[in-house]
């Protein structure tokens, strides 16, 4: 019988209590990370060699981030290439091919399985002749970051375009 008089397994329960509670609050803790959300948003007014400039794209970007920072999405969590008017602390550069391609690798490289992962460009976009042979109507779709510089016929493509073959891969 237990000293204290009330039975004989009155402080073993405590310690199995005490085992799942700390058992417990170690698998919350030690579990599954909580998913994020991450953001690459891409505003292109200005084209470098184009005569394409736009007005709204800064803006747009600008936005996105005022929706999904009201939504819970922090904003080291976000990378805006373009854009003029942004909060402190948002990183951004300018959206050029390269670093539109380097910002998603380095969104990839941080994203794990459950993540989501906000893709958003405002800017001008065409189609181009396939050179893979993967579009059932010949064309592929691209996006013009701002260093695109129009239609190349000697490469037989728009320079520094993005495709959406390489936002397939990706």
């Amino acid at each position: 019988a237990c000293p204290c008089g009330r039975g004989q397994y009155r402080l073993p329960m405590i310690r199995q209590a005490l085992f799942h509670l700390i058992c417990g609050t170690a698998i919350c803790i030690g579990g599954a990370a909580m998913a994020e959300t991450r953001a690459v948003l891409i505003g292109v007014s200005d084209y470098l060699t184009l005569d394409a400039d736009l007005k709204g794209p800064d803006n747009d970007v600008a936005l996105m981030v005022e929706v999904l920072q009201a939504r819970g999405v922090a904003l080291a969590q976000m990378r805006v290439l373009g854009g003029r008017v942004l909060p402190s602390g948002v990183e951004h550069g300018q959206p050029t091919r390269a670093q539109i391609m380097a910002a998603l690798d380095a969104v990839a490289d941080q994203t794990l399985a459950g993540d989501t992962v906000v893709f958003y460009f405002s800017g001008h976009g065409s189609q181009a002749p396939d050179q893979s042979g993967d579009e059932g109507g010949g064309y592929d779709e691209i996006l013009l970051p701002a260093d695109a510089a129009g239609w190349k016929g000697s490469i037989g493509a728009v320079e520094n375009a993005i495709l959406d073959d390489e936002l397939q891969d990706w």
